[in-house]
């Protein structure tokens, strides 16, 4: 049984309803997923996890599903050390994950149609999914230097576990300006936020995916990686306008167009979004020397100086000089998420074109232009030590793309 609470109100404390103050709390419970995605193919006595890897233009015929897997009648004896990979078990010890949401705000009407909102929003998340691969070898020490002697499961290379341990905070202060006209609508909003957890997903996305799958950098030590948010963005302004033309039949202008002069000049609507935010959050990789870490490979950068630049270029978003590959068995003094890829700077536009087709049907011609102005929109940037262009960035977002569209509502 759960005990999920919700309360809000509203409250209007002067005559003409002007202004609004709203608030509330609540306690919301998610679903638990029993095992995350694997069949009992890792389960002991059960061990048949393989590759079977079919391609047009093979030179032996393409098998179907009936003759592609091997037989199960002629199986050898299997043991607990022949299954050296588990993927994913269900954890001895399950929770119900939650979230707790609280908000308090006021909208003020400045004048006819217009209204201003300000309102701070936090949640904060408790016994979240996340994967950690508790086979990993404890961190390294002279006294006992192989990663074979240092692993909690000596069987396992790989052992991953569904563990709902994880936790997020998330605060958010927004601002939206809002104008309705006769026929316009006018929106612009600013949001400071700040998001932060464990792990972003179970299996790891954007900046940490690179060892996501798995877990954790030290999954003896899952708070080694409480930070930003994979998808945090701190500041981000969005404006939007829709405006009817007030040309045509019964508009302000051309009120008594009828006919062919109706049909050119009538039914005319301009759109529009702006969108501005800063970048994404980003992780600085290194090598794990010599494999000690046991952590598949990755590893995070020391942080030996100020990693910001004065000046941002596309061969170098952030001080090179500031990170530097930590020694053999050291996992890396940088943080999880300490630095921001390239953020958004968009306009997107748009002109409709309708034509009424008697009552409650409509013929709508559609031109729009999705970064209208061809601004170069930065995207990834190598982050990893050890390449050749570490601090440089890769990719871009697409360009300016036209696009011509009919719809017919009715």
């Amino acid at each position: 049984m759960v005990f999920a609470p919700r309360l809000g109100f509203a409250w209007r404390p002067t005559e003409d309803g002007k202004i609004v103050f709203r608030g509330g709390y609540g306690v919301f419970y998610d679903s638990a997923e029993g095992r995350e995605i694997d069949g009992a193919a890792d389960v002991y006595p059960y061990v048949s996890r393989n590759n079977y890897i079919q391609s047009v233009g093979q030179p032996t015929p393409l098998q179907t599903s009936d003759s592609l897997f091997p037989s199960f009648e002629s199986q050898g004896l299997a043991t607990p050390a022949a299954n050296t990979f588990l993927a994913v078990s269900q954890s001895p010890e399950p929770h119900n994950p939650y979230m707790q949401q609280w908000s308090v705000g006021v909208q003020r009407e400045l004048m006819t149609n217009t209204t201003l909102e300000v309102n701070y929003i936090g949640t904060k998340g408790t016994n979240l999914l996340m994967r950690r691969n508790i086979a990993q070898a404890f961190e390294y020490s002279p006294d006992r230097p192989t990663v074979a002697e240092r692993k909690p499961y000596p069987n396992f290379v790989v052992y991953i576990d569904s563990d709902w341990g994880g936790r997020s905070r998330y605060d958010a202060f927004n601002t939206k300006l809002e104008h309705r006209g006769r026929g316009s609508l006018i929106t612009l909003a600013y949001t400071w936020a700040k998001s932060t957890d464990t792990k972003s997903a179970a299996a790891g996305i954007g900046a940490t995916n690179f060892n996501g799958w798995q877990g954790f950098l030290d999954n003896h030590d899952p708070e080694r990686d409480y930070g930003l948010s994979d998808f945090d963005v701190d500041h981000r302004i969005v404006g939007s306008f829709v405006y009817n033309i007030p040309v045509g039949n019964g508009e302000r202008f051309a009120t008594d167009a009828s006919g062919v002069t109706n049909a050119i000049i009538g039914g005319w609507q301009l759109n529009g979004i702006y969108t501005w935010q800063r970048g994404f959050p980003i992780t600085i990789q290194a090598a794990d020397l010599g494999g000690l870490n046991d952590s598949v490979g990755t590893n995070r950068a020391d942080l030996v100086g100020d990693p910001d630049v004065s000046n941002r270029t596309i061969t170098q978003w952030f001080n090179t000089a500031a990170f530097a590959q930590p020694a053999a068995g050291s996992y890396g003094t940088s943080g999880r998420n300490i630095l921001r890829g390239p953020g958004v700077n968009n306009l997107d536009l748009a002109a409709f074109k309708n034509f009424e087709f008697g009552k409650g049907m409509r013929l709508q011609f559609r031109l729009e232009s999705f970064n209208a102005f061809n601004h170069t929109q930065f995207n990834g940037v190598s982050t990893n030590l050890t390449s050749t262009n570490f601090g440089v960035v890769t990719s871009a977002r697409p360009g300016r793309i036209n696009q011509l569209g009919l719809k017919f509502l009715f």
